[in-house]
């Protein structure tokens, strides 16, 4: 299933702040973030899923690379929240659970709305009054879980739009706070993609906020962004009970 149509390019790469999704790719990394951003968009991309293992020495015979540059990867990913050391087993990648998802969702409720606000009060550009309303356009229907590219445009989309809003607050720490929010969803969104229902109320909430920060509304912007995130952080716990793996984790974690 693919959208109705895509947004216009746009250089994203003008934004001060954005995910891991929608940062452009370093050509002077080191074999550490290399190996880093190589391991970690693997885990969010679920080439490797919640449960699997491996080592070091799996990984730097794969990457071409000593163990140092990937133990010190591991590191990072572990402090992200991804991996965890496995006794005698190397790493498992971290289960998703519904109580680490539904704080990421309740904290997202909290900070987007505020961002939406200050945008509004502030007013952007003319050129990101566009591609907001552009972006909000944009019937994004929910694609295949097997469908990649798809998914990839689903979430560039929906990152996008709420990435625009967060650089316009004018509040940097705010901003960099969604950001690490979106990484962490982003790992969620790819793993429930296909219990999430797509409904026309998402075209209209992103058309309400938009509008309202385009009109330097910031009351109106605050109330349709908690709306949109409190009813979206609702559905994608819904679909993540769907899922037996979350389940299991979630009650082993308990």
């Amino acid at each position: 299933m693919r959208a109705d149509h895509d947004p216009s390019p746009f250089d994203v790469g003008t934004l001060r702040h954005l995910p891991a999704l929608l940062k452009p790719a370093s050509p002077t990394a080191n074999q550490t973030e290399s190996s880093y951003r190589t391991l970690r968009r693997r885990i969010l991309e679920l080439e490797l899923r919640p449960g699997d293992r491996f080592t070091e020495s799996m990984l730097a015979a794969e990457f071409g690379v000593s163990k140092t540059p990937v133990r010190e990867a591991l590191v990072r990913l572990h402090h992200d929240g991804l991996v965890a050391p496995a006794p005698r087993a190397g790493y498992v990648v971290t289960p998703v659970t519904l109580r680490s998802t539904r704080d990421l969702c309740q904290l997202r409720s909290i900070l987007e709305p505020k961002a939406a606000e200050l945008a509004a009060r502030r007013r952007v550009s003319d050129g990101l009054a566009r591609r907001l309303t552009e972006l909000s356009d944009i019937e994004l229907a929910r694609p295949y879980a097997s469908d990649k590219e798809g998914v990839d445009r689903y979430l560039r989309g929906h990152f996008e739009f709420q990435l625009i809003i967060a650089n316009a607050c004018g509040n940097d720490r705010l901003a960099q706070a969604i950001v690490e929010l979106l990484d962490g969803l982003e790992h969620v969104l790819r793993l429930c993609l296909g219990e999430i229902s797509w409904s026309r109320d998402r075209v209209d909430q992103r058309s309400a906020i938009a509008r309202a920060i385009r009109e330097g509304d910031p009351d109106a912007a605050y109330q349709h962004m908690l709306r949109r995130t409190t009813e979206g952080g609702e559905e994608i716990i819904a679909a993540l009970m769907e899922i037996p793996s979350v389940i299991d984790a979630t009650v082993v974690k308990r």
